[in-house]
């Protein structure tokens, strides 16, 4: 049979969300919509508006996204990309079981549906992280994964895994499997995966990183270092003299000040000696930029992870002992425990994690 040609309607629609899509500022983009809803038939031009609501991140978004998300289910009851964003209003508002209830729905629809798929993963990785972060304050001196917490390690593995052979170009799938790799204790499996992913994106300098990352926490620093270094080449100069001097920064509290060219001439060097002071520190800072990449990326907002407030903080103080993750009255919020003081940082939308507050304990 073939396929009946667009309306006029339809087209003027899709003409109409290209231009929403090129227009910067949510605002205007949210007013545009609103003026074509009330003749949209499809439900489309209504789900844009969930979608942009959803990244607003005012008090009164979530309501907002879910009232015109409800009028573009009423034209189109089974379009799977509505129970996905559905699915992202629950876990908005931390309600994740209803959440996954509205995923399995859209993967009924269409099982290979990327994002249900890695929408999948994302809610049973937060779990899992849950599931670690109460067996790490349970256990302070060590820690077991619960049958739960292997349980939720193992779903989102499946889910992301499956997204990736949908469509090995999605990026947030891949990054997030490489954390649930990395959080899950499954360290080995890192760099294969994003070694994978270099076939596809020989100059990604972050996939270098994470490879990188992938063979440092197997102990194998000479491997790890070449990844790194092969990271380094591929970073915009601007970039490169960025990391350098952040290294400069965090640094100071560790030792003796470090020679700035000393450090150049780590990123550029091909056989290191792994076993000096300055060295070892690099290779650490080394990991804990690939860390924040592959944690704390703002991939809407194009803002890597060492870049943000959650990553310039995990490079200067390290991993902290413990995390707790809680819905407060507004957003979600993120709270790092060391011994000494604690940082907490706060969603305040849906693509950015800002720093709160810190305090001192004791």
């Amino acid at each position: 049979m073939t396929a009946s040609a667009p309306t006029a309607s339809t087209t003027a629609l899709d003409s109409i969300l290209a231009v929403v899509d090129s227009t910067s500022g949510i605002d205007r983009r949210i007013a545009m919509l609103r003026e074509v809803v009330g003749s949209d038939e499809t439900g489309r031009a209504a789900h844009a508006l969930a979608r942009l609501y959803l990244r607003e991140g005012k008090s009164n978004s979530t309501s907002n996204a879910e009232r015109w998300l409800m009028r573009a289910f009423r034209h189109a009851p089974d379009n799977p990309d509505l129970y996905v964003t559905y699915a992202r209003i629950f876990w908005r508002s931390g309600q994740r079981d209803n959440a996954h209830t509205r995923l399995k729905q859209a993967l009924k629809l269409n099982p290979d549906h990327t994002e249900a798929l890695y929408w999948s993963g994302k809610v049973a990785a937060e779990e899992m992280l849950r599931a670690l972060e109460r067996e790490t304050r349970r256990s302070p001196g060590g820690f077991r994964f619960t049958d739960h917490g292997i349980e939720m390690r193992d779903r989102a593995v499946s889910y992301l895994q499956r997204a990736l052979e949908v469509d090995p170009h999605h990026r947030r799938a891949r990054l997030l499997l490489g954390t649930v790799y990395h959080e899950g204790l499954l360290n080995d499996r890192i760099a294969p995966l994003f070694q994978d992913y270099l076939e596809l994106k020989p100059r990604d300098p972050d996939a270098w990183f994470f490879v990188g990352l992938g063979r440092q926490m197997e102990g194998n620093n000479e491997a790890a270092f070449d990844a790194y270094a092969r990271g380094l080449e591929n970073l915009q100069a601007v970039e490169r003299e960025l990391l350098v001097s952040a290294f400069l920064l965090s640094d100071l509290h560790q030792g003796p000040a470090v020679e700035s060219d000393r450090v150049r001439r780590f990123w550029t060097a091909r056989d290191p000696l792994f076993l000096t002071q300055v060295n070892e520190r690099l290779m650490e800072h080394c990991r804990r930029v690939a860390y924040t990449n592959l944690n704390f990326d703002e991939l809407y907002r194009q803002v890597p992870g060492w870049k943000t407030d959650r990553g310039e903080a995990y490079i200067r103080y390290g991993k902290p002992g413990s995390r707790n993750l809680v819905l407060g009255s507004a957003y979600l919020i993120d709270t790092w425990r060391y011994p000494d003081f604690e940082l907490s940082f706060g969603n305040t939308s849906p693509d950015h994690w800002r720093f709160l507050y810190g305090r001192h304990n004791g």
